[in-house]
């Protein structure tokens, strides 16, 4: 029987973690908490939801994978088989 190949998961991207957009902090604009619900772009001509997921061409993040090789090590590292130390 052949292997079934893994689905890679779909990266969800945001424009809030753009490089190109900031949040735009006019007092109309913020919530109740006093944080930022609109963001601006350079290449939007409208201000957009901090929470839109439909990016542009133009999207770039420097965001680093939140998941690292070293994380993992770690983790299994401290794992234990006895069901007692759960």
């Amino acid at each position: 029987m052949a292997k079934k190949k893994q689905k890679e998961p779909d990266i969800v991207r945001y424009c809030k973690d753009c490089i190109h957009s900031e949040p735009n902090m006019k007092f109309e604009n913020l919530s109740v908490n006093g944080e930022p619900t609109l963001l601006s772009c350079p290449y939007q001509e409208w201000r957009m939801l901090i929470t839109t997921t439909e990016v542009c061409d133009k999207y770039e993040d420097n965001l680093e994978p939140t998941v690292t090789e070293e994380v993992i090590e770690q983790s299994t590292a401290t794992s234990s088989s006895n069901w007692l130390d759960w």
